[in-house]
């Protein structure tokens, strides 16, 4: 695959493993890439680098689909020390049903096989939903501040009707499958994947267990 650029060809990978071939006059020479940065624009996908230079904040949900009364667990990794979470009821107004402020985070490290198997990060905050909320789609957004820089993540999480709730004349299905097999936040989903040494591949299996890429949910960046 040509990128575009006289000399230069991407080789796919993940991680620090990331190869661009060079072409030289003097043969072939293999230049690394940090993760998650492509400087062809080639394949450019997120990914949690876990270096303190970097500010960075992802999250992701136990579960995509609750009802009122259960309790979501928020896992989450930073490099910031404090986070903010901010819910949000999604709709044509966007409604904030909780916040919690200056949340200690810490960096986690992501797993190899986090496609397949999951992040494995810490919970960040437990959120029992309150018994009257409606049902709906929910924002989970996670916000970190550092010397005047300002990074934002979202994931989303179904609530379903309580089964006493009154039935709605129209029910609104979500594309939660669809979601997940697009979703190439670590460089790999249903189509296409960067992982060495295999280069260039399809994941079979994936893992509701990691954040959305930015921008599936929301673009508030």
């Amino acid at each position: 695959m040509s990128s575009g650029q006289p000399g230069w060809l991407y080789t796919g990978g993940m991680r620090d493993t990331n190869k661009y071939i060079a072409f030289k006059p003097s043969g072939i020479a293999f230049e690394p890439q940090r993760q998650g940065h492509d400087c062809v624009h080639i394949f450019h996908y997120n990914i949690a680098h876990a270096d303190p230079a970097i500010l960075e904040a992802y999250c992701y949900t136990d579960r995509i689909s609750y009802r009122p009364g259960d309790v979501v667990s928020i896992h989450a990794s930073a490099t910031a020390a404090q986070v903010d979470i901010t819910i949000i009821r999604d709709g044509s107004t966007m409604q904030v049903v909780a916040q919690f402020a200056a949340l200690a985070a810490e960096s986690a490290a992501t797993p190899d096989n986090f496609y397949s198997e999951g992040c494995d990060w810490p919970v960040l905050l437990e959120w029992t939903i309150p018994e009257a909320t409606r049902s709906g789609f929910y924002l989970v957004r996670i916000s970190a501040r550092r010397d005047g820089q300002l990074v934002e993540h979202e994931h989303g999480f179904c609530v379903c009707p309580s089964p006493t709730a009154p039935k709605a004349r129209v029910l609104f299905l979500l594309s939660t499958c669809t979601w997940t097999a697009y979703n190439d936040w670590g460089g790999i989903n249903n189509y296409v994947g960067a992982k060495p040494p295999e280069g260039l591949h399809f994941a079979p299996r994936l893992s509701l267990h990691r954040p959305f890429a930015r921008g599936l949910i929301d673009s508030a960046q």
